[in-house]
């Protein structure tokens, strides 16, 4: 159990969170200490008190909603040293289910961005805590790259992500020395994580009968509803794409079409 980390993880959530907040490129809109206006509106109402301005909040219940909404719901007192970092900042950065799922897809448990008994007993048993840390921040970064905002933040959020590796492979357990260990890049994400830009990873060979996450980033490119089945509209789809783009159509998305897709 590591219980007593989180007013470590605290003062670390506080240094990337910032004081107070209000840019106008930023969807969370007003914010102090990384909690946002309506987050805090719910949580006054919630506790029997009236609405008011997230910049008055103190530091008791800056405390109590981190606890609340990220800590508990991350299990946090029960993961791994380090690892409970990576999965907190992960949740308040982008939302607790979407943190949680990058910790279960480098854990290869079902990924349904609620973290319970199985993902627990997987994190615990997991024999490198240090090249787990860098396998889901790879996903999240993965998944930032492809957000509409990576103009504006990326240089900030690649920094921050930077930070949460160097200090969660410090408080954990594992094979990293002076360099962090390498893990390659994760290419499989859950599929309301999908971004076109996502063509560049290393795909396989799709065709008609295809299924999964991999046939959604595909049809976000050839513009069909992404319901991750390649069925004979995807292929039609596809067939009119590779004839555009001047490739063999023949409806099957193999290397040299995935290829132009990406260029």
């Amino acid at each position: 159990m590591t219980a007593q980390n989180f007013a470590a993880v605290m003062a670390a959530e506080l240094v990337y969170e910032g004081g107070k907040v209000d840019n106008p490129k930023d969807p969370g809109g007003r914010t102090n200490q990384g909690v946002t206006q309506r987050v805090y509106d719910g949580w006054r109402l919630a506790n029997g008190l009236r609405k008011r301005d997230v910049y008055a909040m103190i530091a008791d219940e800056r405390d109590a909603i981190y606890r609340l909404q990220y800590w508990d719901a991350i299990k946090g007192d029960y993961l791994p040293s380090g690892v409970d970092l990576t999965v907190m900042d992960g949740g308040v950065n982008s939302g607790v289910s979407r943190g949680s799922k990058w910790l279960q897809l480098a854990l290869g448990v079902t990924a349904d961005g609620a973290i319970g008994s199985v993902t627990l007993g997987a994190a615990l048993g997991f024999p490198d805590h240090d090249a787990l840390i860098t396998d889901v921040l790879n996903r999240r970064m993965n998944f930032l790259r492809g957000l509409s905002t990576w103009p504006a933040f990326g240089k900030g959020w690649t920094s921050r992500v930077d930070s949460v590796r160097s200090k969660g492979q410090a408080w954990a357990s594992g094979s990293v020395g002076p360099d962090p260990v390498k893990v390659a890049d994760a290419d499989v994400r859950p599929p309301e994580d999908v971004h076109p830009d996502d063509v560049g990873l290393r795909r396989p060979t799709l065709r008609e009968g295809s299924g999964g996450g991999d046939v959604r980033v595909w049809q976000t490119v050839v513009g069909v509803v992404a319901d991750s089945v390649f069925g004979q509209k995807t292929r039609k789809a596809t067939v009119s794409w590779q004839a555009e783009h001047r490739l063999k159509a023949d409806g099957i998305v193999g290397p040299k079409t995935w290829e132009a897709a990406a260029a």
